[in-house]
């Protein structure tokens, strides 16, 4: 009889003992969605009917039918995978797809996560323990069967504390646990509620260049001692003291601000804005004299006492990129890189980019829009970038711009202000320079003419005609002007060089050479 066992066993398959091969599971790793892998499992490696299936998973034989032929509408639930596992004999994740994996890892992410600063700022903004306890289960995407199952609280108990129905207050054992089933800190649901702060309050508080007197501010704009801010916040109110009253030798950590930011009922920004009226005269003009713009970013940055990394984090780019920008390594950065920058620092964009020449420009600028504002009485009407070159070049030519030009046109604010604006700055500042050149090659043409040195004269009168015809298209008077002055005298020029020649050529041969000498 143990013979007989013996040889029974070794001819035994897998399948029979209730194992299923190496190689059937290779191919099941290998497939791609969960509907083919549960057919390559039932069919080859057990070979079971629909409704062998059905008695060993407990799923009905209709739902493995529509999981087969990937006919539902949505993913099955993680219960159903797990029965259709157990039923077959194989782990979990074998039947997990690539997809369903990524899904998976989200939703951890999503339910244990960190939550970011500005929802929880929201969070600590609402008035009661049931809309914040509502407000984190929506964002963590529990239902209340899940965070009942997580916090160890009943179903029941949770949806009457989210609906105030609940008559005498929660015990702080219930707090503790919801706060550990949504992964946040218990303080986030103790903490009282506080009034928002006034727009006009909080601009005063980001004018303050400290960050201990913007504390102190806020603190007594509250009407709270030292002690109500370390029980809200869950700092000690020595350091708080040391904080206002700048006795660290180092900068608080990111934590404490948080902390504070939280405890005070402010975000996070109102505490760390950092502002370039702040920055004294003297550094500020030794930044902006600098020639290049990575030069400036980087005094910027050394002066705020931020590292590449964290200038980086603040402006949704990496440490690699920016020390790039520093050292020149982009040649055309992104202008929407750098106003972010410029939006760390407290500096307008335009000042970071050009350095000292920005304030030739936006006086110019400045003048335009209000120019164009008044003609257009606040319509905003679209507008063609030809016809706002065309009002911008009678601008700079001195002309002034009546309704007619400008009834039809886009409204230039729209225009000007997009990324393109530092275009037309420099373009303004070319086109004067043009004219002015125009203008300097006119007065030496007409010196040249007067001492009968024609050739030279003539040379003169083209650079002027250059200078003026650039853009031809949109110059109105002043161009036009010295264009057709300069091409009366080019004419006038020829008329004089031959009109000599022909006399030296009447009398002698020798003449004419000289005479050709001087006019060179």
């Amino acid at each position: 009889l143990g013979k007989a066992l013996r040889i029974a066993k070794r001819k035994l398959r897998p399948e029979d003992k209730g194992e299923i091969p190496k190689k059937i599971i290779k191919e099941v790793r290998a497939l791609k969605t969960l509907g083919e892998k549960v057919r390559k499992l039932r069919e080859d490696g057990r070979k079971w009917s629909l409704e062998k299936l059905e008695k060993e998973s407990g799923v009905n034989k209709k739902q493995i039918w529509r999981i087969e032929n990937d006919k539902l509408k949505t993913q099955p639930k993680e219960t159903t995978i797990e029965k259709l596992a157990e039923g077959l004999g194989v782990e979990k994740n074998l039947l997990y797809t690539q997809a369903m994996k990524r899904d998976m890892k989200r939703r951890i992410k999503r339910e244990t996560g960190e939550i970011p600063p500005k929802v929880m700022q929201e969070v600590m903004n609402l008035p009661t323990l049931a809309k914040r306890v509502r407000k984190l289960r929506n964002y963590r995407g529990l239902s209340l069967v899940n965070l009942a199952q997580k916090s160890g609280v009943s179903r029941d108990q949770i949806y009457n504390i989210e609906h105030d129905k609940v008559k005498w207050k929660t015990k702080d054992e219930t707090i503790t646990k919801l706060a550990k089933g949504l992964s946040v800190e218990k303080k986030v649901l103790e903490i009282k509620y506080v009034r928002k702060i006034p727009a006009s309050v909080i601009k005063e508080v980001m004018e303050l260049p400290t960050l201990g007197k913007r504390i102190r501010k806020i603190r007594e704009y509250r009407k709270w001692s030292l002690e109500d801010l370390a029980k809200r916040a869950h700092i000690s109110d020595k350091h708080i003291n040391r904080i206002e009253n700048n006795r660290l030798k180092r900068k608080p950590l990111s934590e404490t601000i948080e902390n504070l930011a939280l405890g005070l009922g402010v975000g996070k920004r109102v505490l760390t804005y950092q502002n370039l009226k702040n920055i004294p005269p003297k550094i500020l003009d030794k930044i902006m004299a600098r020639k290049k713009l990575g030069n400036r970013i980087r005094g910027f940055r050394e002066y705020f006492k931020l590292h590449e990394s964290e200038l980086g984090k603040k402006v949704k780019l990496s440490g690699a990129m920016i020390s790039k920008i520093e050292l020149e390594g982009r040649k055309n950065p992104d202008f929407v890189q750098i106003a972010k920058i410029a939006n760390v620092f407290g500096v307008d964009v335009l000042r970071l980019l050009l350095g000292k020449e920005a304030e030739d420009y936006k006086t110019q600028y400045d003048r335009i829009i209000k120019m164009i504002t008044i003609l257009l009485d606040g319509t905003r009407q679209p507008l063609s970038t030809k016809q706002i070159w065309s009002i911008l070049k009678r601008y700079v030519e001195g002309v002034t711009i009546g309704k007619e030009d400008v009834e039809s046109i886009i409204y230039v604010n729209q225009y000007l202000f997009n990324h393109r604006k530092l275009k037309i700055y420099k373009k303004i500042k070319t086109m004067q320079d043009d004219l002015k050149e125009a203008e300097k090659h006119l007065i030496l043409a007409g010196g040249y003419y007067r001492k009968h040195l024609y050739i030279w004269a003539e040379y003169e009168y083209k650079r002027a005609a250059y200078f003026a015809g650039k853009e031809s298209k949109y110059l109105r008077n002043g161009g036009l002007e010295i264009l057709e002055k300069a091409k009366k005298g080019i004419e006038k020029c020829d008329k004089a060089i031959t009109e000599s020649v022909r006399r030296a050529a009447f009398f002698d041969r020798d003449k004419m050479e000289i005479t050709l000498l001087n006019l060179l």
